[in-house]
């Protein structure tokens, strides 16, 4: 026998219970998307940050690894150990270990923060030798661009007696290197980063 009492859904019923469905999976789709819109944001993020990461890291050690042995240049004047700026420098820094010839190379390092963003390095084999400009975009030889968003480089340099300069050398003696570098570098993403590294 059948129930006559019994009654199935309205069409109103039906339509409110979609409706409330439509309404959870929207919900739940914009929380989702916003889910990972910001797990995308935070991977850019993260590429961002290890970026930074290994520019400092170079930084630092081509300037641990500078060598106070000042050398003569194509024009046969003396080329300081290292010749530093407020907005960058040059020096020469141990290279690659030779076999053939006498222990180590020296190399010629130079850092700059480019106007497109990129922290630049350039080096080349062989202490004196000429880096080529800076900024022209065409990279060169042993040029290598850090993209991190650099806005400013700024440097100064400390002396034997615990005195700061804007420029290094700044005596006669082209083959001393300071004490210390201070350094600070300024980016889009991550604001100014300060570090100071000892000689």
């Amino acid at each position: 026998m059948t129930d006559l009492n019994a009654r199935g859904f309205t069409l109103v019923e039906l339509l409110v219970a979609v409706l409330a469905f439509g309404l959870l999976a929207a919900a739940a789709y914009t929380g989702l998307n916003g889910l990972a819109s910001g797990a995308g944001r935070l991977g850019e993020r993260a590429d961002d940050l290890a970026a930074l990461q290994r520019a400092v890291a170079a930084f630092d050690q081509d300037l641990r690894q500078l060598v106070s042995r000042a050398a003569a240049g194509p024009d046969g004047r003396s080329v300081p150990a290292l010749a530093g700026t407020a907005d960058g420098w040059q020096g020469h820094r141990a290279g690659r270990w030779s076999p053939d010839e006498n222990g180590s190379t020296l190399q010629t390092v130079a850092w700059r923060c480019r106007s497109d963003g990129q922290l630049e390095r350039r080096g080349v084999a062989g202490a004196g030798r000429g880096i080529g400009s800076f900024g022209d975009g065409r990279g060169g030889i042993g040029a290598q661009q850090h993209p991190i968003d650099c806005r400013t480089l700024r440097l100064r340099y400390r002396d034997a007696v615990g005195q700061w300069h804007p420029r290094w050398p700044v005596d006669e003696r082209p083959a001393q290197l300071p004490s210390a570098i201070e350094y600070r570098l300024e980016t889009s993403a991550f604001g100014e980063i300060r570090r100071l590294v000892t000689l």
